[in-house]
Order: C-alpha cells, then sequence, then structure tokens
C-alpha cells in the first residue's frame, strides 16, 4: 500500500492509501489536469468558439462596392470570433481571405502585408479593392 503525493507545485492531489499498481495508475489520470493550459482570452469577443461546423472565410476581390466592403467586414468579424482567431494571427488569417487578384496585388505592394497589425492590413486591403475597382468611394470608416 502507498500514499503518492502530485509533483506539481502548488498540487495538493494525493492518492489514498491503495496498492502501487492504483497509486501509479490514479497519480497518472490526475497528470492529464496538469498538461492543458487554461484558455486565457486576450479579447473578450474571442471566446472559445464552440464545436461546430468548420467554418469558410468571408472571401473579398477587387472590385467591390461599398456595401460588399461593409458587408465582408461584418462576415470577416463573425468568421473571426466564431473561429477562435487571436490577434497574433489575425492579419495572417484576413489576408487568407482576400481573393487571387487582390491578394497578388497586395504582395506586389508590400511583401510582408501579412505580417503587420490588423487594422493596417484592413486598411490596406480597403484601399486596394476601392483603388483597383476603377472607382474611389471615399475613406474607410469602421
Amino acid at each position: 500500500m502507498a500514499v503518492v503525493e502530485c509533483s506539481a507545485p502548488d498540487c495538493a492531489f494525493k492518492t489514498d492509501d491503495v496498492s502501487e499498481a492504483l497509486a501509479i495508475a490514479l497519480l497518472t489520470n490526475h497528470g492529464l489536469a496538469h498538461q492543458r493550459a487554461p484558455y486565457v482570452a486576450t479579447d473578450p469577443m474571442l471566446a472559445p468558439a464552440p464545436q461546430g461546423p468548420n467554418l469558410d472565410c468571408p472571401r473579398v476581390d477587387v472590385g467591390v462596392s461599398i456595401e460588399e466592403w461593409n458587408v465582408f467586414i461584418r462576415r470577416w468579424e463573425v468568421f473571426r470570433s466564431r473561429s477562435g482567431i487571436g490577434n497574433a494571427q489575425a492579419p495572417f488569417q484576413l489576408f487568407q481571405c482576400a481573393g487571387p487578384e487582390l491578394g497578388d496585388s497586395l504582395l506586389k505592394a508590400n511583401a510582408t502585408v501579412a505580417s503587420g497589425s490588423l487594422p493596417d492590413l484592413i486598411t490596406a486591403v480597403g484601399f486596394m479593392t476601392r483603388t483597383y475597382a476603377g472607382r474611389c468611394w471615399g475613406p474607410l470608416t469602421f
């Protein structure tokens, strides 16, 4: 018979006075609790997404109207929040929403566009969609 304590700092878990084999099994099972890092939301809008079907990212390309742009931004916000995309991954994920012509144009203008900040990328994407549309529908507002 043995009593075995958890070796993790600040953990008070210990087995009852049970056989060695059972104590090892209990301690192994308890150890799984220390392997998961708790989710810490950096943005309250980005709560962990419930398990459900994978969402397709919204798409945008050159030549969109202001109304289409606004719908895209709303769809992007829904996609981001429901997919659990954090601030670090958001620019890369947003870049993946660009259509082929828009994506190529963004990379030609700035090869590191997807590694910048999200607001800068949103501005660049909006600028490219309205510039290549052959019309300018005014400054971007969010």
